[in-house]
């Protein structure tokens, strides 16, 4: 029988070793990740937000931040339990 490895195409190989070393890094830098998805995600909503009913409110700023906070704790925990697991 052929292996798991040898039964996927190139493309879908190259896929998961990139999806693995996406996964790596965040696992490494979790506070980045945070930051990272807060900006895409605000310039997302951003734009859909104009395009759809052509303006931006900034009182939403307060939920940004608010869900924001909150990722930034759960990282901090995450991290916390991940150096408790290596000790």
């Amino acid at each position: 029988m052929w292996s798991d490895e040898r039964k996927r195409s190139r493309g879908e190989r190259y896929e998961f070793f990139l999806v693995s070393q996406i996964n790596d890094y965040f696992e490494q830098h979790p506070y980045q990740e945070v930051f990272i998805l807060a900006i895409v995600g605000s310039i997302l909503g951003i734009t859909i937000e104009y395009l759809v009913n052509g303006n931006f409110l900034i009182e939403n700023i307060w939920t940004f931040l608010f869900l924001n906070l909150g990722f930034l704790y759960q990282a901090y925990r995450k991290q916390k339990r991940t150096k408790e697991k290596k000790k």
